[in-house]
């Protein structure tokens, strides 16, 4: 839905929607998947594009 309603549309961009699929798959993987380990380093290179897409979503939500 988030491609449907908002890259398709051109609210959010291509690449700021590839890393929400990311992070989401990461997270539906750390709560289902047996024995899942993340590295710090790994987390860590994850957060500029987080704290991005957090900043894009607040832009929408002020519209």
């Amino acid at each position: 839905m988030l491609g449907l309603h908002f890259v398709k549309t051109g609210l959010i961009d291509k690449e700021l929607a590839a890393y929400y699929s990311v992070i989401f798959d990461k997270r539906i993987s750390g709560d289902y998947d047996d024995f899942v380990e993340y590295k710090l380093a790994d987390t860590q290179a994850l957060i500029p594009a987080a704290k991005a897409l957090i900043e894009k979503a607040r832009e929408l939500l002020e519209q």
